[in-house]
């Protein structure tokens, strides 16, 4: 698991294996980024509102590398704490022993399916905002979830300055 401190000039992650649309590249449904544990919020402490990206603690679920390091690196820029992990095990581990403000979940890791992750996630930590990330298209019955859930859809490829808009959104 990699955390900020950990940046030393090594590569973090080379280890590791009704929808409306907002603007080009993000899509809104209705409700999540990398691992951080860089001075976490007391356990008894729910993640708040407000000026999210600068203060946000956000967990990025993606077996990606690539995806990986360039959302941490664009949210840290932001000022955002950020833990990054490469599967679903790892991410309940995360979220289950630190609250996050925000959760971004890749429908495809090689452990877990994100839709079913996203119902444990929310049941885990139900303040935790989760965006779902995807290459693939949802089908009818995931976007009718997404609705309900109201979890926001980004779409892969996606712009990273979208990313940080759409962070701000979430406060």
């Amino acid at each position: 698991m990699w955390t900020e401190s950990d940046d030393a000039g090594i590569d973090p992650l080379s280890d590791r294996r009704d929808i409306f649309r907002v603007d080009a590249g993000v899509e809104y449904f209705m409700n999540t980024i990398t691992e951080t544990s860089i001075d976490c919020i007391g356990s008894d402490e729910l993640p708040g509102t407000g000026d999210i990206l600068g203060m946000a603690k956000i967990l990025l679920v993606d077996d990606e590398n690539l995806i990986l390091y360039s959302l941490s690196t664009t949210l840290r820029h932001g000022g955002s704490e950020v833990t990054a992990v490469a599967n679903g095990r790892d991410a309940l581990s995360e979220i289950s022993r630190l609250p996050y403000h925000i959760c971004f979940l890749d429908v495809n890791l090689p452990d877990a399916n994100g839709y079913d992750l996203m119902r444990t996630i929310q049941q885990v930590s139900p303040a935790t905002r989760i965006i779902m990330m995807s290459a693939v298209d949802p089908n009818e019955e995931q976007l009718r979830y997404l609705h309900k859930s109201a979890c926001p859809f980004l779409p892969k490829p996606f712009d990273l300055e979208k990313v940080s808009s759409l962070v701000n959104d979430l406060s």
